[in-house]
């Protein structure tokens, strides 16, 4: 997420959203997959109050990007792939997606290495796209200036069933639509 655009959606419309339907523990260890420039990674420690944060993106050039950025911020910044997260079983209480998940041909190991490293109890906090978004009119045109793995890209029926598949209870799923534009969805589960 380096678009200034969507930064201010995400600050303005999306934490909010994400606040009404997710109870997030306070003073927990939290990973964000795909921090970029770790705009996400400070609007989780505004809002969410983690003791711990880790922010991960696969771009080492988005990691030196954060790190200079965020200079204010107490985070560990890593080079990391969410399909082989470098982290033990059971590391985290919460995870959180802006947006990236879709960006992964093989997402369904994506959610089984996120469910992993999330402990029991834990919550996962994922706002992703889903295939749905780009056969609209405005997604068709997106379609046409976004690099996506459109091929392997996933309904948002599938996603819930992989992360119910992987061990976790849902415990709300909602789907917006920015403005008439852009369709996407946030689920909030629990690992078992």
């Amino acid at each position: 997420m380096n678009n200034p655009l969507r930064g201010f959606l995400q600050k303005m419309v999306e934490i909010p959203r994400i606040k009404s339907i997710a109870v997030v523990p306070v003073n927990g260890k939290v990973l964000e997959i795909g921090c970029g420039s770790g705009r996400g990674t400070q609007l989780i420690q505004e809002h969410f109050l983690p003791s711990a944060t880790v922010g991960i993106d696969l771009d080492p050039k988005m990691i030196e990007i954060a790190k200079q950025k965020t200079n204010k911020v107490e985070a560990d910044f890593q080079v990391a792939d969410v399909m082989n997260l470098p982290f033990e079983i059971n590391t985290f209480d919460a995870v959180f997606d802006f947006g990236i998940i879709h960006h992964v041909p093989n997402w369904k190991k994506a959610i089984e290495q996120i469910v992993r490293v999330t402990k029991s109890g834990g919550l996962l906090v994922l706002e992703d796209l889903s295939i749905e978004t780009f056969k609209s009119p405005v997604g068709m045109l997106a379609r046409t200036f976004l690099d996506h793995p459109y091929g392997q890209m996933f309904k948002q029926s599938e996603f819930v069933q992989q992360l119910e598949k992987c061990g976790t209870e849902i415990l709300a799923e909602k789907t917006y639509t920015n403005f008439g534009t852009i369709r996407y969805f946030v689920v909030v589960a629990r690992k078992k």
